[in-house]
């Protein structure tokens, strides 16, 4: 039987290997931080990197595929951390929309937001700010359609309130 001991650089790429098999939640990922090896592979995995060719910023681990799910739902940002309900910031103000008749995916819509990506200022590109205000526009758009048409309220919390301003801007 052989065994080899991996130095920490060799062990975060294992485990960034592992990951990559399958989705997992990339933000809040608590099974990466509850483990010291794990925070470093998490710490990888979050960095953006400027591309000075294209102008623009990637993910800084190879391979690394990101995603942010449930776009038009406030399935995505309800709780930070689906499998620990425990905590949320959300939820309450979500619930109380709710019960004043709101409807996730009817008459309430999330359009969470990849946050490592910052708006590119003017004469800049940004593949990932571009195709979220895209999105965004066309779920402004289907939300007023079918509600008849009525004013829509965009509603934002952290770094939502500058994209919401960038997006109202153009």
């Amino acid at each position: 039987m052989f065994s080899r001991r991996l130095d920490d650089h060799a062990f975060t790429y294992l485990l960034t290997y592992i990951y990559r098999l399958q989705r997992f939640r990339l933000y809040l990922n608590y099974t990466a931080l509850e483990d010291a090896a794990g925070v470093r592979c998490f710490a990888e995995q979050m960095v953006a990197l400027y591309d000075a060719a294209s102008d623009d910023y990637r993910n800084a681990a190879p391979g690394v595929e990101t995603r942010v799910p449930f776009f038009g739902s406030t399935r995505s940002f309800r709780y930070p951390d689906p499998d620990r309900r425990n905590f949320s910031y959300m939820d309450k103000f979500v619930s109380r929309l709710e019960r004043l008749g709101y409807r996730d995916g009817e008459t309430l819509f999330g359009a969470p937001y990849n946050f490592r990506y910052a708006v590119a200022p003017p004469g800049h590109p940004s593949r990932v700010g571009d195709a979220f205000f895209g999105r965004l526009k066309r779920l402004v758009e289907r939300a007023g359609r079918i509600n008849g048409g009525r004013p829509v309220t965009v509603v934002a919390h952290s770094y939502g309130g500058t994209l919401a301003h960038q997006f109202l801007l153009h």
